[in-house]
């Protein structure tokens, strides 16, 4: 009995997943990526005291967004693996760090998943105040780089992508607003104390079109 034609030989190297597949892939992560992020009551912020007294009133959406950021994670996996017989170094990299990114952002999900059980109505907060600390000072260094890569990774896949024909020529200069705008965001964050969220969910969203525009166009463009 013949099985479905889901993996196909790329130059001569072990099967990898269609282009075409990834790109499916890669824009799902895309739509999971900044949803994911929109649920959260201040997204990116590190402030522990903020982040129990935020997330408890809004539990459930909390405990979302950490579902969809499992699922991201899952997503970017096919889309980094499709790319294995590209020739370009940058693609290349772009693949690795998004696969470590992936890492990171399921690690991140259970960082979600802990405060929505921190937060719990029977729960004393103030007892939990000190282990979010340290989690969001001391323990969050080993996350900090996983999570940096799942922006990296994806800009330089699509970026390498992009000057190898296979995705849209203009996909760089997006990636260098959503960074600006994100970058104004916490500068007038510390300046003008004014939360960011209308910045950091502006930035994430130009940061998912680049990627969802890029896995569109992966569809359609076969790696050679």
């Amino acid at each position: 009995m013949q099985m479905n034609h889901v993996l196909e030989p790329n130059t001569g190297n072990p099967a990898t997943i269609p282009l075409s597949a990834g790109g499916y892939s890669l824009m799902v992560a895309a739509i999971l990526f900044w949803f994911s992020w929109f649920l959260m009551p201040e997204p990116g912020t590190v402030d522990a005291a903020y982040i129990l007294s935020a997330i408890a009133g809004q539990r459930g959406s909390v405990m979302l967004s950490a579902i969809l950021q499992t699922l991201c994670a899952v997503a970017f996996i096919p889309a980094a693996l499709s790319v294995g017989g590209s020739r370009s170094k940058l693609v290349r990299v772009g693949a690795f760090l998004t696969l470590v990114g992936a890492l990171g952002n399921a690690a991140d999900a259970v960082y979600h998943q802990m405060a929505y059980e921190m937060t719990a109505p029977n729960i004393d907060r103030a007892a939990m105040l000190p282990v979010m600390n340290r989690m969001q000072t001391v323990q969050i260094r080993l996350l900090v780089p996983l999570v940096l890569s799942s922006f990296a990774g994806p800009a330089c896949l699509c970026i390498g992508l992009s000057r190898e024909g296979r995705g849209p020529g203009s996909v760089g200069r997006l990636f260098a607003v959503a960074l600006g705008i994100g970058l104004i965001g916490a500068v007038a964050a510390r300046t003008l104390d004014i939360s960011p969220r209308l910045f950091t969910l502006t930035a994430l969203a130009l940061f998912s079109v680049a990627m969802g525009w890029t896995g569109w166009e992966m569809r359609r463009a076969p790696l050679r």
